[in-house]
């Protein structure tokens, strides 16, 4: 089961979404984790978002490719965006994928921002 955490940045309203992702993001998960995400992104419309899925603790090419549609999607939104180095197993899927180091979103302008937050 992945869980999805939306939280706020700061107090202000416009200060931006922190999308935590918790659990597995596997082919058994991603039809259940698609739609809260998409929800969070819809009901906090206004500033960046900040991807953290440092809690992700099972991951494969489908968790992948949904993060990358979730990527994908804030790009199109003109949405501001970063990520947090992603967990070792999400690492490790995107370094099979060819995807690089784990940075698997910057094809879609996400930067990550260090370990910290």
């Amino acid at each position: 089961m992945l869980n999805v955490r939306p939280e706020a940045l700061a107090a202000e309203a416009d200060a931006g979404l922190r999308l935590r992702l918790e659990g597995a993001l596997t082919i058994a998960t991603v039809g259940e984790a698609r739609a809260p995400l998409l929800q969070a992104l819809a009901s906090w419309p206004a500033g960046p978002v900040l991807l953290d899925t440092q809690g992700v603790s099972e991951a494969d090419s489908a968790g992948a490719q949904l993060l990358l549609s979730l990527a994908h999607q804030l790009a199109r939104d003109g949405r501001a965006a970063w990520a947090l180095p992603p967990s070792p197993a999400l690492a490790r899927v995107a370094c099979a994928l060819g995807l690089g180091d784990g940075s698997y979103i910057e094809g879609y302008a996400i930067p990550s921002v260090g370990a910290a937050a």
